[in-house]
């Protein structure tokens, strides 16, 4: 919304509601639903959009970071981080969907660069990479390199995700550029 729209909703967990079709034997996003308040609480040209989303999504997510810690013992600071990688990924994707990807990774990188804030992250960055398009020139693509990990390679089978803060830069690079190259090859 903050992207597309520049509206910031009411992300209060109380005023936010997600809904699943329960005639569904999983959990498939395409059968979800997601409502907010009628009432946002900043809207562009308004009061500081970008700020009072930082506030909003560490309002919304703070009730669950410390029950997650409670539960688990992980350290709160790991937990943000998840939420910030999320974030990132989410304002990413939107920016790419509404064609204002610049715009969408100004907004991340102001919430999660914030000093301070339990989003703030120095790890977690953007970077390009570009390969040969089979249709001629080269094809790019922003990739977000987060900056926690998930500790999916501790499970059983699992590994490290292609852009974890635990990858080094240049893997990382490498392993996103062979991704763009399957992708475009899978279109052919």
């Amino acid at each position: 919304m903050i992207v597309g729209c520049g509206i910031v909703p009411d992300l209060a967990p109380e005023k936010v509601w997600l809904g699943i079709d329960p005639a569904r034997d999983d959990l498939a996003f395409q059968d979800s639903s997601l409502r907010f308040s009628p009432s946002p609480v900043a809207v562009r040209g308004g009061k500081a959009p970008v700020d009072m989303f930082r506030v909003q999504i560490e309002a919304h997510f703070a009730p669950l970071v410390q029950r997650l810690h409670r539960a688990t013992a992980l350290p709160p600071h790991a937990l943000w981080r998840l939420v910030g990688d999320a974030l990132g990924a989410g304002l990413l994707d939107a920016g790419q969907k509404f064609g204002a990807e610049d715009e969408a990774k100004r907004i991340a990188l102001d919430v999660l660069k914030r000093p301070g804030s339990a989003l703030s992250n120095c790890q977690l960055h953007f970077f390009e990479v570009s390969v040969p398009n089979p249709g001629g020139g080269l094809a790019t693509r922003t990739v977000l390199a987060r900056g926690g990990c998930c500790r999916l390679y501790t499970a059983p089978g699992g590994d490290v995700c292609t852009n974890c803060v635990l990858r080094k830069p240049g893997e990382r690079e490498r392993l996103a550029e062979d991704a763009l190259r399957r992708e475009l090859e899978n279109r052919r």
